[in-house]
């Protein structure tokens, strides 16, 4: 039978901390990734905050460590000094070799040193367990028999990892469990099982969404949705904002005009404060605004296909730049390069001039920005377009539904390619697949963005004023990109207008669209 203990002495703890901690540091050391940032020396980006994420990662690897190598001590020292303290020969001080004589005279001797008759009376009690450990002692090495019982006893010792002081705290520890999973957690679950039926899985609340479709079938323009994401629930988070001492400094300096005091929101002010970057509210307040607009943008970008609104759909892309670059008025793009200040760009319009940028001061930035340039090849046997790359950057492909197979499968990339491939799933069935490939993972140059951002592009396909299918959104990449756009069968003399784009998420610069005509003949 099994005889349990709690673990007085910490080796059942440290070995069931142990267990936790090893894979916890292992998960740490392989899921660690470097962070990535625009490389600038402009007034902007050196006034940035520096991050702490690393500091903070290796604080945590160090602490870890620090434990791991607490409980391995912890365990070798338990297990060494468990050893020698419960064995009978070390409590009468004897060889293991020792004869029964030996032990017999050694028993004599400690229980006369520890006699409780004789000994003081505040040492009666250690006494009293000394000579209790003695006399176990003596009565297990006496018979052999004996000390193989005891032997095998010992290994099916069990011990419970409790600590002994959580022993002794019982009802406080009951009471920390009452209050940690009969209310907190409780609770918890319920403020995301209500989080779940408000929010989609874009992070939008279903409520808004509703309110910007509506929307949307009445505005489109950059200033008009601006007014809307400002608006949307998600953004009102609670601070308080001086909006008259808000609105005066950003008027005063820029002579644009803002929303009266009485119609601005929290949600307004802040992202206000970020597109003028006068950084009147709290870096925490503007980095939640920057990080709940770019979601209201992404889910935006969506409901403009329900509504086919095409002007929206290129506004939005474009709020999606001045977000990222905090640019407040689109005619005020140059602002996106380092040490361009807006009052030098004022300036120049007000006198009939155009600011020049300093070529220097822009070289970094202009690398990065791929060139994206289309050519248009016909392909008469299946009536469909093929984009291809002229500058070693994009390759996008249209092609009609029903088409052959045979054409078709000589226009699909190999499994080394990048982006969406056309795979015959069919005699005339074909469906879209992503294919694996080297993405790349560019940093924007956005020093206004509390979070760093990475470049990335949209592409779609408009025919004859619709939006066709899904927007297609990656990140940049090496090589060759290939993006498949299906199209409805045309009928023999008919004529289709196609207006391709692919615009980026950072720069206002390196967008393309590209207008076809095809026919089928």
């Amino acid at each position: 039978m099994h005889q349990y203990a709690y673990d007085e002495n910490g080796l059942a703890t440290s070995y069931l901390l142990l267990s936790i901690l090893v894979p916890l540091f292992l998960y740490f050391l392989c899921t660690y990734k470097k962070e990535i940032s625009f490389k600038c020396d402009c007034t902007e980006c050196k006034g940035r905050k520096k991050s702490y994420k690393f500091l903070i990662y290796l604080m945590k690897v160090i602490l870890i460590s620090i434990l791991l190598f607490v409980l391995i001590r912890n365990i070798l020292t338990i297990k060494l000094e468990g050893r020698v303290e419960d064995n009978p020969y070390h409590i009468l001080q004897i060889d293991e070799d020792a004869t029964d004589a030996q032990v017999k005279k050694a028993f004599r001797k400690l229980s006369a040193i520890y006699d409780t008759d004789v000994c003081k009376e505040e040492e009666k009690k250690e006494y009293e367990e000394i000579t209790k450990n003695i006399s176990k002692a003596y009565a297990i090495l006496r018979n052999k028999e004996n000390y193989k019982q005891w032997i095998i006893d010992d290994k099916k010792e069990e011990i419970v990892a409790i600590p002994k002081e959580l022993k002794d705290s019982g009802y406080l520890i009951f009471l920390f469990y009452g209050i940690a999973f009969g209310i907190f957690l409780p609770l918890w679950a319920f403020r995301r099982w209500m989080r779940t039926i408000e929010i989609n899985r874009i992070g939008v609340r279903y409520d808004t969404m509703k309110s910007f479709y509506y929307q949307l079938a009445n505005i489109s323009s950059v200033k008009d949705l601006i007014g809307m994401i400002a608006d949307a629930k998600e953004l009102q988070i609670a601070a308080d904002i001086d909006f008259l001492t808000l609105k005066a400094l950003i008027e005063s300096k820029y002579a644009y005009p803002l929303r009266e005091v009485k119609k601005m929101n929290n949600g307004y002010a802040i992202l206000m404060d970020h597109l003028f970057r006068t950084k009147f509210t709290s870096d925490s307040l503007r980095k939640e605004i920057q990080n709940k607009s770019i979601i209201l943008i992404n889910a935006i970008s969506k409901l403009v296909q329900c509504n086919n609104n095409v002007e929206a759909l290129n506004n939005i892309l474009i709020v999606e730049k001045m977000i990222n670059q905090a640019i407040f008025d689109p005619e005020y793009f140059l602002l996106q390069y380092p040490n361009v200040k807006f009052e030098d760009i004022f300036f120049d319009k007000q006198n009939g001039k155009s600011y020049t940028v300093n070529e220097k001061d822009v070289k970094d930035i202009k690398e990065k920005i791929p060139d994206i340039s289309l050519t248009v090849e016909g392909l008469e046997k299946n009536n469909g377009i093929y984009l291809v790359e002229k500058n070693k950057m994009c390759e996008l492909t249209v092609i009609l539904k029903n088409s052959l197979i045979g054409d078709i499968n000589n226009l699909s990339l190999d499994n080394d390619s990048i982006g969406f491939v056309l795979k015959p799933d069919g005699e005339k069935d074909f469906r879209l697949e992503n294919s694996v490939g080297k993405y790349l993972k560019i940093p924007v140059h956005a020093p206004y963005m509390l979070n760093n951002i990475f470049l990335e592009y949209t592409a779609y396909l408009v025919v004859d004023g619709l939006i066709n299918q899904e927007l297609v959104r990656f990140s940049s990449f090496s090589e060759n990109k290939s993006i498949v756009f299906p199209l409805d069968t045309i009928k023999d003399g008919h004529t289709k207008q196609l207006d391709i784009y692919v615009i980026n998420n950072a720069y206002f610069q390196g967008d393309i669209k590209q207008s076809i005509r095809i026919k089928a003949v």
